[in-house]
């Protein structure tokens, strides 16, 4: 008997073990599940359902403490008075709000951004490959046509002129819809994003001219 195949088979099969374990052990998309335990024995998997149970109530407790004690207080509203310091603070209150909708909206380009150059290179990966395809099944034709009986040309250019037509129809078509997808999404999208832009932009200004009727009140009240 040849001992190769079977040191060839183990020393395989030595190799491929490990890995195929490790991927049934992290196979599952969000890590372990509880319902994967289904052939331990039933008061196992009770005492295993109490056990997360309680690990469940101490983590919820753990994160309202934490919550808590991480919470930021909430900033009082400055002073609506006319001496340099509550200016000065209105200043950096109106100064903090328009650098937070600064950050939102750049986030939001970025975000933009970073799906704009993903579907567009996905796109062209899928013409690359369409393009490749196609010159390659062009080339093996007029190879063919060589080895070929010329009374056979016409028929076989014929044959293969429809196939690559339908060929041709349904990536283009396929292309069209993803396009005609894409731009509704983003549309809805930018349309959405201008109205919570023209919400935010009138609602600083709306405070503004509160801020400015409290000043002007408060400056009255001072002359008096």
């Amino acid at each position: 008997m040849n001992p190769y195949p079977l040191f060839f088979f183990a020393l395989a099969f030595s190799i491929l073990a490990p890995a195929s374990s490790f991927a049934q052990a992290g196979s599952r998309r969000g890590g372990y599940s509880r319902d994967s335990s289904a052939s331990s024995r039933p008061a196992e998997r009770e005492e295993s359902k109490d056990e997360d149970k309680k690990a469940d109530k101490k983590e919820k407790k753990s994160s309202r403490r934490k919550n808590d004690k991480s919470a930021p207080p909430k900033e009082a509203a400055p002073v609506l008075g006319t001496d340099k310091e509550s200016i000065e603070a209105y200043l950096q209150q109106r100064l903090g709000e328009a650098k937070k909708a600064h950050r939102e909206q750049d986030k939001w380009g970025r975000g933009l951004t970073t799906a704009w150059a993903s579907f567009w290179t996905q796109m062209y990966e899928d013409r690359k490959s369409f393009e490749i395809r196609i010159a390659r099944q062009r080339l093996n034709l007029f190879e063919s046509l060589d080895s070929l009986d010329p009374t056979f040309h016409s028929q076989t250019i014929a044959d293969f002129e429809r196939l690559q037509t339908n060929i041709i129809k349904s990536f283009e078509s396929q292309q069209h819809q993803k396009m005609q997808d894409y731009f509704a999404v983003l549309f809805s999208d930018l349309k959405a994003f201008q109205g919570q832009q023209q919400t935010l932009r009138e609602q600083l200004a709306a405070d503004a001219m509160a801020a400015w009727k409290a000043q002007k009140a408060a400056s009255e009240s001072k002359r008096k």
